[in-house]
């Protein structure tokens, strides 16, 4: 049945005379104590119209989880609901979307009313705040923040709201959501995009920044972010210079190959720019040539800037838990103990994020600045950039040959950022991964 319709699920357990219904009360009897709230009939409550998730509400694992948890243990926190009537006062769009029998839609607690539904269960307790109602869309925000559940696209929902519907500036969204400006700008920017675009980001092949990046160039033309996102991974390009090139040959004072004509092998794409450090040198060591025919420079610099892009998407990205003072010391034995070529490297990094004042200090100054203002998300987020820059150094490093450190972080892209591996690294992977001979002696 449609998910604005109350009642029960299709997944729900059934007889020839009907759906088995089930009360509160859990098949084993736990000493669990229950939060307050009022039983109510099930078949009153509704999903809320304006959830920010909609229908994505975990995977079917986590579904699982939850109804024997309801089916064991019980219902141990009520849910949070507003009573219909005067939820449509406030929003009378979804005068459609119940029926008559609805008396509370959902404020929080959709899983929990989702997982119910399908363990069959004829009443659920609910504590009733219509006081919530007005501010609804934040609450959807704080909730699902807690949880790290929303996708950039969900969360770029939850902001345009707060800024078409109530108002509100991007500068005031910041500051009520504890984010940068930049942040929201970017979040709501991504509404913009079609489905094929949406899917690279979801599925952590695009970054957010990359996409914004590319819309900008494009004069904010969603139907060119997918080709020209091809063409930075194809020629190695930054999103400008990706957006200039498509649109040249676009209109046709760039002309690509003809199907079937030979094409000839391009030159080696060079690492990203990079900003300069104070002493003037580079972050990343200068490749030289190499005397193994195999390891070609063209081959390792463009290896070392797909890694290098895709750790700054990690890094952009990045959005520790609350730390423990453990975590708080291993972050800032970290940085104490991180060299002057690597803490450039993150600075680098750190400088292409929402990150405010990365951008006036070199790296040593930032690292003093972090460790001193006491935000432990902000140690954490700069100790993780450090760990990533300490070990893509010994990756880009020609003088040394690849370990199972150099490996496993290859893999945690891959895991993390959905890196593909370059022929160039499946190879030294490959090698790395079998076991050296011993010379006889």
């Amino acid at each position: 049945m449609p998910r604005g319709k109350a009642g029960g699920s299709p997944h729900a357990p059934k007889t020839p005379d009907g759906p088995i219904r089930l009360s509160e009360r859990p098949l084993i009897q736990s000493p669990v104590p229950k939060g307050p709230g009022t039983p109510v009939p099930i078949d009153e409550i509704a999903p809320n119209p304006r959830n920010l998730r909609g229908s994505d509400l975990g995977t079917d694992e986590e579904r699982e989880e939850m109804v024997v948890s309801l089916r064991t243990v019980g219902l141990i926190q009520a849910l949070v609901v507003g009573e219909t009537g005067e939820f449509l006062k406030l929003y009378p769009q979804y005068k459609e979307h119940f029926t008559a029998d609805v008396r509370y839609v959902v404020i929080t607690g959709h899983r929990r009313l989702d997982a119910a539904q399908v363990a069959g269960m004829g009443e659920l307790r609910v504590d009733v705040q219509n006081n919530l109602l007005p501010v609804l869309d934040e609450v959807f925000l704080d909730e699902n923040d807690k949880r790290r559940n929303l996708t950039p696209f969900q969360e770029g929902e939850g902001y345009r709201r707060l800024r078409e519907e109530m108002g509100y500036s991007y500068q005031e969204i910041a500051d009520r959501r504890g984010r940068s400006k930049s942040h929201i700008v970017k979040r709501i920017k991504l509404l913009t995009l079609d489905d094929a675009a949406r899917r690279l980001i979801l599925d952590k092949v695009m970054g957010v920044d990359t996409a914004v990046n590319l819309l900008n160039a494009l004069d904010d033309d969603p139907s060119l972010v997918v080709p020209a996102f091809e063409v930075m991974q194809e020629k190695g390009l930054n999103a400008k210079e990706a957006a200039q090139h498509l649109i040249l040959v676009r209109s046709g004072k760039v002309a690509e190959p003809a199907e079937g004509a030979e094409v000839l092998p391009e030159p080696p794409s060079p690492i990203p720019a990079q900003r300069p450090s104070p002493n003037g040198g580079s972050v990343l060591p200068e490749p030289t040539k190499n005397r193994d025919a195999e390891d070609t420079d063209p081959d390792r610099i463009r290896a070392a800037a797909e890694r290098d892009r895709h750790c700054r998407y990690l890094i952009a990205e990045y959005a520790p838990a609350d730390p423990d003072p453990h975590t708080i010391r291993i972050a800032a034995t970290t940085l104490a103990q991180a060299s002057k070529p690597t803490l450039q490297l993150a600075h680098r990094w750190m400088s292409g994020t929402d990150v405010p004042g990365v951008e006036s200090l070199d790296a040593a100054s930032f690292t003093v600045s972090v460790s001193a203002q006491g935000d432990a998300k902000l140690l954490l987020r700069l100790a993780y950039s450090v760990a990533l820059a300490d070990v893509e150094l010994r990756a880009a490093d020609r003088r040394r040959k690849w370990d199972a450190r150099t490996v496993a972080h290859v893999r945690h892209l891959v895991e993390a950022a959905g890196y593909r591996p370059t022929p160039w690294e499946q190879r030294h992977i490959s090698q790395s991964a079998t076991p050296t001979q011993q010379p006889a002696r």
